[in-house]
């Protein structure tokens, strides 16, 4: 069975914090859990998980919330690189398609 490591203190509270603005939109769009879950094709239970910002729903579950609450384009945003960085423009095709555990001697 793999270790399960607790959350640090920061991820736990963003992941609250995330959930209980999702929350904040749907109420504003005037959605009840049942029907943007139905909407999204999820179970209310999950939604549920997702506003509590429970750690454990899947990433594919979030994006089509943020899809029903028409903010899915955000989740672009999270992760960028401005196209004129030159140390991105430097190394880009040096960084590897996947990184590997050293092997141990």
């Amino acid at each position: 069975m793999p270790r399960s490591y607790p959350l640090p203190v920061e991820v736990d509270q963003t992941l609250v914090e995330f959930g209980e603005r999702l929350a904040l939109r749907r109420r504003m769009v005037g959605l009840t859990q049942a029907d943007l879950a139905e909407q999204v094709g999820i179970g209310l239970s999950t939604l549920t998980a997702i506003e509590r910002g429970d750690a454990g729903t899947s990433i594919g579950a979030v994006a089509r919330v943020l899809w029903g609450l028409n903010v899915l384009s955000d989740l672009d945003t999270i992760v960028t690189f401005e196209t004129s960085d030159p140390l991105l423009i430097e190394r880009i095709d040096d960084v590897p398609k996947r990184v590997r555990r050293r092997k141990s001697k």
